[in-house]
């Protein structure tokens, strides 16, 4: 079944494909974070689809997994070419399978905690024995996010109930709601929420940032075609279709990883490692 998933998005990806590459060039495999529905992902990464297709010269398909974990595996086995990962999942692929770090998104995450505009809690103090409810225990986010309450001597468990849930937008409604008296939220999916959403919250403290998502090339590539793949995403950033990629999405572009960048990383790498080891 997690096959055919993964199957049903690549074959999604082909027939809305404008572009007939040479025959007999070798697929490019680009592995997607699955951060958003299989659908969400086709409609946001189409436009560097056919771009990368275009320049390459070759086909190029887009995969996905069922969840984080199956993802991180399938990075691991080495079955994309280029991953498109969340920061703590690329610096665990850099150190266990050798993937070569292209780019970074110029947007940096960070965490916001998040209470109803109305709401009378005012401090760290008065979240104790509060229900918090963030996004699954592998988000950065969510790791952010406890980062910043154990930093203001709330842990959970101990000092607040923390509840998981599928997304930013369930965070947000849950809140609002009063199904928990605060919320750990990104800030980007945040600002992406609809205004009626946002105005009803109030961001109660931030998270300090961290580098944004990654790409990430597979050590088996040449490094001509590493270059190649490069140049295409600074072409794409470029483009008509890459500004219009980066503003609705609110990425803001590409910039360099740095060494610094992914020391930063180390913590929360080596955290979803261990998350990932557990039994289910």
């Amino acid at each position: 079944m997690k096959r055919l998933f993964t199957l049903l998005v690549g074959l999604l990806l082909a027939t809305i494909s404008c572009h007939v590459p040479a025959a007999g060039q070798q697929t490019l495999s680009v592995g997607l974070f699955p951060n958003l529905s299989a659908r969400q992902l086709v409609e946001t990464y189409q436009p560097l689809r056919e771009f990368l297709e275009l320049r390459l010269g070759r086909p190029v398909m887009l995969y996905t997994a069922p969840d984080f974990k199956g993802f991180v595996s399938r990075t691991q086995s080495g079955e994309y070419d280029v991953i498109v990962t969340a920061p703590h999942f690329a610096r665990l692929a850099q150190i266990d399978a050798g993937y070569q770090p292209l780019f970074a998104y110029r947007s940096d995450i960070t965490a916001a905690l998040v209470v109803p505009a109305g709401s009378r809690i005012g401090s760290f103090a008065q979240l104790r024995g509060a229900k918090i409810i963030a996004p699954g225990h592998l988000a950065l986010v969510t790791m952010l996010g406890q980062k910043l309450l154990h930093d203001h001597g709330l842990d959970a468990g101990r000092d607040y109930a923390l509840q998981e849930t599928a997304t930013h937008g369930n965070v947000a409604l849950a809140v609002l709601r009063g199904e928990a008296q605060a919320g750990i939220i990104g800030v980007l999916p945040l600002k992406q929420l609809a205004e009626n959403t946002t105005r009803q919250l109030r961001i109660l403290s931030l998270s300090p940032a961290v580098p944004s998502q990654m790409l990430l090339a597979h050590p088996a590539l040449a490094a001509n075609q590493i270059q190649q793949i490069k140049e295409a995403l600074l072409q794409f950033e470029q483009s008509p279709a890459g500004q219009k990629f980066f503003q609705s999405s609110g990425l803001a572009g590409l910039k360099p990883v740095s060494a610094a960048d992914l020391k930063q990383l180390d913590p929360y790498a080596k955290e979803v490692k261990r998350l990932l080891d557990q039994p289910n």
